[in-house]
C-alpha cells in the first residue's frame, strides 16, 4: 500500500531527525512517492531541526519546500517552515537574529506578515510584550497600514465634525 508506506517513511524520517541524523532523514523523505507525505515529512524535519537548534540545516531543508509563487493568499509550506524556524530562534534567545532573518524574506507581503506574526506571538507567549509589539508592527503590510490610516482619518473626522458628543 503506497499510502501506508509513505506514512511509515514520513514517521521514520522525523524520528531519524530527532535522533540527530538529518541528512539521512532528508534522504528518506525524498524517497517518499506520495507528494503530500513527502512535503509533510520535509516540513516536520525542518521543525525537528529547529527544535534541536540546528537553524542553518533547518533553513536548507526548508528550501526543499520552495515552489513557484501561487496567487492565493494562503501561506505555503515553505513560509510556514521558515516561520517555525524563526519561532524556535526566538525561544532559543536569538530573537534579534530571527527578526533580521525575517527582514530578508520581504519579497512577498504575505510572507513578511506571516513571519513577523509568528515572531510576535512567540515573544508574547514568553511574556516579552515590548518585543511582541515591535514585531507585530513589522508584520503589518503596506496595504493594511494604508487601510488602517484611512479608517483612523475617517474616525477622527467623524469625531471632530459629528453633531453630538456621542458621534
Amino acid at each position: 500500500n503506497n499510502w501506508t508506506r509513505a506514512e511509515i517513511l514520513w514517521r521514520i524520517a522525523v524520528e531519524t531527525t530527532m535522533a540527530g541524523d538529518a541528512d539521512h532523514a532528508i534522504a528518506i523523505a525524498k524517497s517518499i512517492e506520495q507528494e503530500g507525505h513527502h512535503r509533510s515529512a520535509l516540513y516536520d524535519i525542518v521543525k525537528a531541526q529547529a527544535k534541536r537548534g540546528e537553524f542553518a540545516g533547518a533553513f536548507n531543508t526548508a528550501s526543499l519546500l520552495k515552489q513557484p509563487p501561487s496567487t492565493d493568499q494562503k501561506a505555503s509550506d515553505y513560509d510556514m517552515a521558515i516561520s517555525e524556524i524563526l519561532v524556535e530562534m526566538v525561544k532559543g534567545g536569538k530573537g534579534a537574529e530571527a527578526k533580521d532573518t525575517a527582514a530578508r524574506f520581504q519579497d512577498a507581503d504575505l510572507r513578511r506578515s506571516w513571519l513577523y506574526s509568528g515572531i510576535a506571538m512567540t515573544y508574547a507567549e514568553l511574556g516579552n510584550l515590548k518585543e511582541a509589539k515591535a514585531a507585530l508592527a513589522q508584520a503589518e503590510t503596506e496595504t493594511q497600514r494604508t487601510a488602517r490610516r484611512k479608517e483612523l482619518r475617517q474616525l477622527e473626522d467623524k469625531l471632530r465634525f459629528g453633531p453630538s458628543p456621542a458621534d
